[in-house]
């Protein structure tokens, strides 16, 4: 369990509404079968940030893109195990504006685990969330 203050949670809000995404990709298993894969990712050019997502959860998995060129170096950091998301979600629910919905819809996802009927947004994709 995650404790966090609530200006950090509020702050952990912030971040996922600007720099966050929120998905339910489809996809298939080693067998074919059609399964869903829910992932929180936020995506920054700032170490510092990715950082502190890191030391504050000691969960899920960071990593940097090189840009080349004049293009700074992205940093990633995404959740992708169940019960950290639903926790996450949970945490940020109160704080978060833009991605509300969103928020939403991966909590109704990960309380009914649905096997073939996830909520669709927009022209049939599969996604909580087109980031913004």
């Amino acid at each position: 369990m995650f404790k966090l203050t609530d200006t950090q949670r509020a702050y952990l809000a912030g971040i996922i509404d600007g720099e966050g995404c929120l998905t339910i990709s489809r996809g298939k298993d080693y067998k074919g079968r059609e399964t869903y894969r829910p992932v929180i990712t936020v995506e920054t050019t700032s170490i510092a940030l990715q950082s502190w997502l890191v030391s504050t959860f000691g969960k899920g998995h960071a990593a940097r893109k090189t840009q080349g060129g004049n293009h700074k170096d992205r940093y990633l950091w995404n959740i992708a195990k169940k019960s950290d998301l639903r926790e996450i979600c949970l945490l940020i629910e109160p704080y978060v504006v833009i991605k509300k919905k969103h928020v939403e819809v991966m909590l109704d996802y990960l309380s009914k685990q649905y096997l073939h009927d996830v909520p669709r947004l927009g022209r049939g994709i599969v996604k909580a969330c087109i980031q913004n």
